[in-house]
């Protein structure tokens, strides 16, 4: 196969997630069809490296390798969600009666001062300033509003792009885009929140997979349609789900969100009406009967502090920006098990990039004098979060 090829297939990533390719697809290398190509031509022709025979075939064993050695492999791993990406992991998310969940526009109040009377419509587009080569963010007025005699009026405003860039902070939407006769003055008092990005790969597969795993299930209250209802909707990251402790029937689901952004208050009655559908009765997805408290958790702030020995070109801010996040993503899951484990900070922090050694490492809770390096018992009611502190060796350069 030529160099090229090579570099496009990585066989240490085909080896590391455990993807058998099949026997059919045993001896597929460039030389060895071309082989076969030219011991099926009779022998009494020029076969011999530079002929015209050797050249004119050489191509087809070229492609045919590409076909067998990376395109048909990719596409068997399409076949299973575990590989798939993208609209392919889509599709199988589709087939189990669910969807990607979509980005979500930031919303916010817009405080517009001006004559009384002015009438601003409904989709009248507002801005921020395009500040060091970053653009403008537009916002949208959600209904019509109309300057009072008091000469102001708030009106509700989106970003007019999903995702986390419509998140803004107070005082940043002053411009008008549409000028508007009466208008002098426009601003934002309160930050802009509720932007979030598009569900990623790896979590729709999570979702698909739990799903997968669930099959054997009921489907009809039980905790793992609770936790997969409530991941379905928009805004949620994780969910703990608590079985009534008494003969209220009521189920306590405890939700993070996606991004600090959003407003719990309003992800939570998101949830709640999701699968109570307490307007369309209908389409309820609890049980009869059945009641559900939504809550969000208190904060439990975990201090991670070690010494580490840096890489060469390695940066202390990069690293430690870097195992914060990956530290943070293993948090998430630790209320599930009900604690956290050193060990697994530890593996963290070796395989952070950019780090050649470390020692010292302690973990404790927020509000705890000394550090430990035991495991850490986890309440479901609270999320951990960490705060990194790491140092390089007194004697470093």
């Amino acid at each position: 196969m030529d160099e090229e090829l090579l570099e496009t297939i990585d066989e240490e990533e085909l080896e590391e997630d455990d993807f058998k390719i099949p026997s059919f697809l045993d001896q597929s290398s460039e030389e060895e069809i071309h082989k076969k190509m030219l011991d099926i031509l009779p022998d009494d022709i020029d076969k011999s490296e530079g002929g015209y025979v050797y050249d004119l075939t050489r191509p087809t064993a070229i492609e045919v390798s590409r076909m067998k050695e990376f395109e048909l492999v990719e596409a068997l791993k399409l076949i299973w969600p575990r590989y798939a990406e993208g609209a392919y992991l889509d599709y199988h998310a589709e087939t189990r009666g669910f969807q990607r969940k979509e980005a979500i526009n930031a919303t916010g109040v817009l405080h517009i001062t001006g004559t009384a009377g002015t009438v601003i419509p409904e989709g009248s587009i507002f801005t921020t300033e395009s500040i060091n080569d970053e653009p403008e963010k537009e916002y949208e007025t959600l209904e019509e509003a109309v300057i009072t005699s008091e000469g102001s009026v708030d009106v509700k405003i989106q970003c007019t792009e999903p995702g986390l860039n419509g998140n803004s902070a107070n005082n940043t939407v002053n411009l008008e885009e549409d000028l508007i006769d009466g208008i002098t003055e426009v601003t934002n008092p309160a930050p802009i929140t509720g932007g979030a990005e598009e569900e990623d790969d790896e979590s729709l597969r999570e979702r698909i997979m739990e799903y997968d795993q669930s099959q054997g299930d009921s489907f009809v209250g039980n905790i793992s349609d609770y936790k997969r209802w409530a991941l379905s909707v928009e805004g949620v990251d994780t969910a703990t789900i608590f079985s009534p402790q008494d003969n209220s029937g009521k189920v306590k689901i405890v939700i993070t969100p996606s991004n600090d952004e959003l407003d719990l208050q309003e992800l939570k009655d998101k949830v709640t009406n999701y699968i109570m559908s307490p307007d369309n009765p209908e389409n309820r997805l609890a049980p009869i009967n059945a009641l559900v408290e939504v809550v969000t958790p208190d904060k439990l702030v975990i201090n991670i502090t070690a010494t580490v020995e840096l890489k060469p070109g390695a940066d202390l801010v990069t690293v430690t920006n870097a195992f914060k996040k990956s530290v943070n993503s293993y948090l998430k899951t630790t209320v599930d098990e009900g604690k956290i484990r050193y060990t697994q900070i530890s593996n963290l922090l070796g395989d952070t990039e950019g780090i050649y050694d470390y020692s010292g490492l302690l973990i404790c809770k927020e509000g705890e004098i000394e550090g430990k390096t035991d495991n850490i018992l986890v309440d479901p009611n609270v999320i951990p979060e960490a705060a990194v502190t790491l140092h390089e060796p007194e004697n470093s350069n």
